[in-house]
């Protein structure tokens, strides 16, 4: 299972890579097998609604059971928000309180209320309120972070000092 990070706002204000909290060291497992190991990264808790835009093929399945509950091969832009009966994006997802959108290729740009992540997006319905959290590997996270964290560094050597500190970081809170 991936390890679950807390983001909140520090994507958002770019803050270091750091600053990000384990939610529970003994509650995290790392992921056993030879692709590089996820991190889920909660963008956003306890929200009524949220815009989800898909650019490309996608599949939405249950995060759950692996049941499928849509998909789509071109641009799906939609507000997506809890419903009595289940999901609503563009439309209602009877049954589904919970969705997983995994790209059908790399090409495929998943968007969340305007901001471009990779990897796979988790949707849950918390009982009136909708929580986001992108599962992405450990390598395109921490590049992402370094990016807008240090990117007035023009040192080479430094930049490579800083990833090599936030992987191990990383991994240290995995385990």
């Amino acid at each position: 299972k991936p390890v679950f990070l807390v983001l909140g706002a520090a994507l958002m204000t770019a803050s270091p890579v750091t600053s990000l909290v384990a939610f529970s060291k003994k509650g995290v497992e790392q992921t056993k097998q030879s692709t590089p190991t996820a991190i889920k990264v909660l963008l956003h808790d306890e929200i009524r609604s949220i815009l989800i835009e898909v650019k490309g093929g996608y599949k939405a399945v249950c995060p759950v059971t692996g049941a499928h509950i849509a998909s789509g091969f071109s641009t799906k832009r939609a507000t997506m928000k809890p419903g009595v009966n289940g999901l609503f994006w563009g439309e209602l997802l009877p049954g589904s309180y919970s969705m997983r959108i995994i790209p059908d290729s790399s090409d495929t740009a998943i968007f969340v209320d305007g901001l471009q992540y990779k990897g796979v997006l988790d949707i849950y319905d918390t009982g009136g309120a909708i929580r986001v959290i992108n599962e992405v590997d450990v390598d395109s996270y921490l590049k992402s972070c370094l990016a807008t964290s240090f990117f007035e560094i023009d040192d080479k050597e430094v930049l490579n000092a800083l990833a090599i500190t936030a992987r191990t970081d990383a991994y240290y809170q995995i385990e």
